[in-house]
């Protein structure tokens, strides 16, 4: 027998408010919808083409710290679900706090791409 929508609970965007001191205080991560997650892979197999004087292996580099920046765009929002900050401001932020943006990124594009079984692990 087929469901209706009576049976099963609706599902919604999971949202998780992590810590993330470089910006002072706690800032709200939201799951990546499956059309940005294969726009994304679209975008990053170009992005990983060898530029003019590039080596394969500089442009997976290269295409994987773009990819990450604007990951952190789309996910890392405002309570009003508008990206907190640009592709720019994420990699202007990324040349003061390396490290910790870099863990941010993990960590929210870990519960971006996972939602609520990400919390699970």
């Amino acid at each position: 027998m087929a469901l209706d929508r009576s049976q099963f609970k609706v599902p919604v965007l999971p949202k998780k408010v992590i810590a993330f001191p470089p910006l002072g205080g706690e800032v709200i991560v939201r799951g990546l919808l499956l059309s940005e997650q294969l726009a994304n892979t679209t975008r990053q197999t170009a992005e990983r083409e060898p530029q003019p004087g590039e080596t394969e292996g500089e442009a997976v580099s290269r295409a994987n710290g773009v990819m990450a920046l604007r990951l952190l765009s789309q996910i890392v929002i405002d309570p009003e679900g508008k990206p907190l900050l640009s592709v720019q401001e994420w990699e202007a932020l990324s040349a003061t706090h390396p490290a910790e943006v870099f863990e941010f990124a993990r960590t929210a594009a870990d519960f971006a791409i996972g939602g609520a079984d990400a919390e699970k692990n």
